[in-house]
């Protein structure tokens, strides 16, 4: 059947204004199943600005709806044999989003649009009983994308708002990292508010003049600056994969650079070995320890050093040397 108003626009459809034209026999007056609708009686033919056509499956509607009426998606039609109460209801619970469909979408054109699996489509509607068939105007749910099963960071759960550049930046993640721990997301433009996704830790650097450290729950660069004796701007220039020094993660590696070396003009380089203590090398070069930290003013704390850090030895004049010695 033909209608002669074209195909309908997504505006609200009130009972009263319904006109309507089917190849079926029908009586004029009220329809004996919508006993509130009252259908205008005349000569000729009623028009609908729904379209339908016929196939396989009955009468179906193939334009486009946005309203409803009452608890049922599909109002009073719900109630008209064969057209409108075919059409199954969604499911009651979705953990993602409710979706009506457009005219000529399949399910395999909505798993490519929003990323999610034909299977998961299924398992999200049950009353789905046939993939290869549903409806124009019919109500969905689109699942989201499940976060990726592993998750080299931590999972975040997306809010109203957010995109993945905004989300990127925040957490200090490029966008090519973000995407590669998400391969679930299909369109980097398209993500929902409630949707689980995976925040990488940023890379620790390639090249670490020092050791690699997990950051742990409450640290901070400036705590962990005073923990091993390093100058906070010392462990971000060591760490510029750190776009925002005040957000770091529990699990997070990353460089602790190990104080470089003063100048040491008057005295020579040593690097540090297991077992020792400032104690125990400026008793081996004979020197006294203030001495020792008055050479490497970078040494913030005597109780602190590293296995592998490079250290001035100073070399002490005569007088100095007495001193030692006396004091020895």
């Amino acid at each position: 059947m033909d209608n002669p108003r074209g195909r309908s626009t997504s505006e609200a459809i009130e009972p009263e204004n319904l006109e309507i034209e089917l190849t079926d026999s029908m009586e004029y007056g009220n329809y004996g199943h919508c006993p509130n609708c009252s259908i205008p009686r005349g000569d000729g033919p009623y028009y609908s600005n729904l379209f339908y056509r016929y196939d396989l499956y009955g009468i179906r509607p193939t334009s486009i709806y946005d309203w409803y009426y009452g608890h049922h998606p599909w109002g009073w039609l719900a109630d008209w044999p064969g057209i409108i109460g075919q059409i199954p209801a969604p499911p009651a619970v979705c953990s993602g989003f409710y979706y009506t469909v457009r005219p000529k979408e399949t399910l395999w054109d909505l798993s490519r649009r929003f990323g999610v699996s034909l299977t998961a489509f299924m398992a999200a509607n049950p009353q789905i009983t046939d993939p290869n068939i549903i409806y124009a105007g019919q109500i969905i749910c689109v699942p989201f994308p499940p976060a990726p099963r592993s998750c080299q960071g931590f999972l975040y759960t997306i809010r109203s708002g957010e995109s993945l550049f905004t989300i990127a930046r925040h957490f200090g993640v490029s966008m090519t990292a973000l995407l590669r721990a998400n391969p679930q997301i299909v369109n980097p433009n398209i993500i929902y508010p409630g949707q689980v996704i995976c925040i990488p830790y940023p890379r620790p650097p390639a090249v670490c003049r020092g050791f690699l450290y997990t950051v742990m729950d409450g640290d901070t660069i400036a705590r962990i600056g005073r923990r091993f004796g390093v100058r906070p701007g010392d462990i971000l220039r060591a760490n510029p994969q750190i776009v925002n020094p005040d957000i770091i993660f529990p699990g997070q590696t990353i460089c602790i650079p190990f104080p470089p070396p003063p100048d040491c003009r008057d005295g020579f380089l040593y690097t540090i070995q297991r077992g020792d203590s400032l104690f125990s090398i400026a008793r081996k070069y004979n020197i006294t320890l203030d001495n020792l930290l008055a050479a490497n003013p970078q040494i913030v704390s005597p109780d602190i050093i590293f296995v592998g850090q490079v250290i001035c030895i100073p070399q002490l004049t005569a007088v100095e040397e007495f001193e030692a010695a006396e004091i020895e």
